[in-house]
């Protein structure tokens, strides 16, 4: 089967705080162009020059967080979006400052969101294809008829996981995870480091598995 464009959107859980390491380890965004930072109604609290200090997110209470450094102290409950100022989310890159790891480039728009005391977090929201480029599953450094097919099986199993009416991940404000929870996805610097990946992705374009009419289960 093919879907269209570059696919729906699919929200990727990449980690979490606890409230507690939220405040001992802010949250911490940079960009590549003008972005915007919005509430949970949707309204921008700020708009952010790419280039600029960087924005810092802490925990203070009540579900509420502070967001500071590149804006005046601004608080926000339940959620905090940046999304590209002009619009255009497919060249918006955000460094997000990934603890532990030298993964911290995604695609799209990022959210920290609260659920409770022990879940807060990180969200790549982007489209499928995107998502795509950034299989961590493979270096795509083998044979590319593999990568090929690498690709096509990880958009399914994606594209599965939006299609379902509900995950165990959708009270957390995402619907699939970044580690082996789910499927390994590592974003864009992934995607710059193994451009095989990007390259097979875009020869499969919209490819999915399905059986019998529909989507195949391809772990």
């Amino acid at each position: 089967a093919l879907l269209e464009n570059i696919g729906p959107e699919i929200p990727v859980g990449l980690w979490s705080y606890t409230k507690d390491s939220l405040n001992e380890t802010p949250f911490k965004v940079e960009a590549n162009k003008k972005y915007n930072i919005k509430n949970s109604s949707g309204n921008i609290i700020a708009t952010v020059d790419s280039n600029s200090v960087t924005t810092r997110v802490s925990y203070v209470s009540d579900k509420n967080f502070k967001v500071y450094n590149s804006i005046p102290e601004t608080l926000s409950n339940r959620e905090v979006l940046f999304e590209a100022a002009d619009g255009n989310s497919s060249d918006m890159i955000f460094d997000i400052y990934r603890p532990g790891s030298s993964y911290d480039q995604y695609r799209g728009k990022i959210k920290i969101r609260y659920t409770d005391s022990n879940n807060i977090w990180v969200i790549n929201i982007l489209p499928m294809e995107h998502y795509v480029w950034g299989m961590g599953e493979t270096t795509g450094t083998g044979p590319f008829e593999h990568t090929k097919l690498m690709t096509t099986i990880f958009r399914t199993y994606g594209y599965q996981y939006i299609t379902w009416t509900s995950t165990k991940w959708l009270v957390y404000g995402f619907r699939i995870r970044s580690d082996s929870g789910s499927q390994i996805y590592r974003g864009y610097d992934w995607e710059t480091t193994y451009p095989n990946i990007k390259k097979a992705a875009q020869e499969t374009k919209g490819k999915i598995a399905t059986y019998n009419g529909n989507v195949a289960l391809t772990p």
